[in-house]
């Protein structure tokens, strides 16, 4: 349970209603849910409208969610998955959090089946038997006998109905060697292809990976039906977002003529801009600014001085906690001729690691493994055999 501190009591609130700053610090102890911060937008709305317009059908979509980080993706799936539940979808929520592709595949197998045993009560293995479909459900399975795991998918997914997949940050595949990507790929189209009618998936991922995507698998990406792109706050949103949390954090009979209080708008549209509207980034910004109040009890309000001073501090604090990790995060003294030779000499990439090899005289499979190292260390991004620097490494070389 939330500590209630009382020295937020003298504006009026029971906590810092900014200290969560996602939907993944909201857990199952506390006293409220996702849905209880959750500012419901324009983009909400759309997504509900494409999902009633698809099962008012009887269709079935594939979906994109994209956004950059801090926009509120893994929010909206998680709600999502609240919301469908209560409206009897079978709902399964996937956190992509590995990069081991076959790792994910046995997960979305594993949640299938719970899925299917937790609405019949029934052993899945069971019921398959009936049918002669005695194979269960596991990676190894899946790469041994395809056709039939595949089989009893189809059978468990039609029994299924109405059903909707999320997935959550699909970027992190990516991470992956290119033929596991290939293979989770190949799985995901599979499993979408015997989807039946009455049926979604939905993908949250940001922008650079969708792109990824339609260059990895053309066949996937042709079976999208919508992308719905997430886009910054605007000033009325954030302020929205704000009192949203502060009216949850509200004590009882707290007389203020300013729902904001103790913020006036003007401080929150400038917290705004200065995040330029990326939500994780404003909360971030609203929670040090009423931290600094709390300590401070000569400042009873803050406005947009006040919140000028904090975005300014905490600026010059973030910018020295990123010099430190870039620091100890510094390209090994080996590697760094390669980093420098793709910066300097390709204009930062996308280059093949072959073109690479000959290049530099160094066999094709040391010069992939010294590329594969940098990647690993975030200095490089990859793609089919492909290089190219990543914006972490342009600033370390920028400083040497």
């Amino acid at each position: 349970m939330i500590s209630y501190e009382t020295s937020y009591n003298r504006v009026g609130l029971k906590f810092n209603p900014f200290f969560f700053l996602s939907s993944e610090a909201i857990q199952s102890s506390l006293p409220f849910k996702i849905e209880d911060i959750h500012v419901f937008l324009p983009i909400d709305h759309k997504i509900v409208s494409v999902i009633k317009e698809t099962f008012n059908r009887k269709g079935k979509k594939l979906i994109f969610l994209t956004g950059l980080f801090g926009l509120g993706k893994t929010e909206r799936a998680k709600l999502l998955k609240e919301f469908l539940e209560k409206n009897n979808f079978a709902t399964i929520y996937i956190k992509i959090d590995t990069s081991n592709p076959k790792v994910l595949v046995q997960s979305i197998l594993n949640k299938l089946v719970d899925k299917y045993n937790d609405l019949y009560k029934l052993p899945i293995i069971g019921k398959f038997k009936k049918n002669k479909m005695t194979k269960e459900i596991t990676i190894e399975n899946l790469i041994s006998s395809p056709r039939e795991i595949m089989l009893n998918l189809r059978w468990l997914l039609s029994r299924l109905r109405p059903f909707i997949m999320v997935m959550d940050e699909l970027e992190n595949v990516f991470h992956a060697h290119i033929d596991e990507q290939r293979f989770f790929f190949s799985f995901l189209l599979s499993l979408y292809r015997i989807m039946p009618l009455e049926s979604m998936l939905i993908i949250t991922c940001i922008p650079s990976a969708l792109n990824l995507i339609q260059t990895l698998t053309e066949d996937l990406y042709s079976e999208v039906a919508d992308i719905i792109e997430l886009t910054p706050l605007t000033d009325s949103e954030s302020i929205k977002l704000a009192q949203k949390r502060i009216e949850l954090a509200r004590t009882e009979n707290f007389d203020m003529q300013n729902p904001l209080h103790p913020f006036t708008k003007e401080a929150v549209v400038y917290a705004n801009r200065a995040a330029e509207g990326n939500a994780r980034n404003l909360i971030k910004i609203l929670r040090t600014a009423l931290a600094a109040l709390i300590v401070n009890p000569n400042i009873e309000i803050i406005d947009e001085k006040f919140m000028r001073i904090v975005v300014e501090q905490s600026g010059k604090a973030d910018g020295e906690l990123k010099k430190q990790e870039r620091k100890k995060r510094a390209v090994p003294e080996n590697l760094l001729k390669d980093l420098r030779m793709i910066m300097e000499e390709f204009e930062g990439g996308p280059v093949s690691y072959l073109f690479l090899a000959r290049k530099t005289r160094t066999p094709a499979i040391l010069q992939l493994r010294k590329l594969r190292e940098l990647r690993e260390k975030g200095f490089l991004e990859e793609e089919a055999g492909k290089f190219w620097i990543s914006e972490e490494a342009k600033k370390i070389l920028e400083e040497k």
